[in-house]
């Protein structure tokens, strides 16, 4: 899969990336891991993502669609970001949701095509979510309409 150099950054409470979309126009990406506790006190770190509002802020507008036309080579940056993220945190638990329908049925489709993968090495459950907040957590299962994806290192 092809992806961009990504610069890496942290702060006290987040692992951010940048890189630069070279599609249409140039776009500078940010992907953020942020610290958030979820249901009965699970700690998450919440991956998002999205095309950068205020240049060195790191603020990020996660509903952008830059229709850029390289939506693949964003993809697998994105991507390639999770594997460092692990590096760093190894025993959390990572939360993935789509901005919007769309982008959530992208990444379901995506853990769905490398389910027997990604489950070698990642525990993936699957989330359903009410008005942005997590309802319910169970064993990812194939073809369920999950609002959201947790996944974990295996040890």
């Amino acid at each position: 899969m092809q992806y961009y150099q990504i610069q890496e950054y942290e702060d006290d409470d987040a692992l951010i990336f940048s890189f630069r979309s070279r599609g249409v126009r140039d776009i500078v990406k940010i992907i953020r891991y942020r610290r958030f506790e979820g249901p009965d006190g699970l700690v998450l770190y919440n991956l998002a993502f999205g095309d950068e509002l205020i240049p060195g802020e790191f603020i990020i507008d996660d509903e952008a669609n830059s229709n850029n036309g390289d939506m693949y080579a964003v993809f697998g940056t994105v991507l390639s970001t999770i594997p460092v993220f692990f590096s760093r945190y190894p025993n959390t638990h990572l939360f993935v949701r789509g901005s919007d329908d769309v982008r959530q049925r992208l990444y379901r489709r995506y853990v769905e095509q490398h389910y027997e993968r990604l489950a070698e090495s990642y525990h993936l459950w699957g989330c359903y979510v009410y008005e942005r907040k997590i309802e319910a957590i169970e064993a990812y299962e194939i073809g369920r309409r999950y609002g959201a994806i947790i996944t974990a290192l295996k040890n």
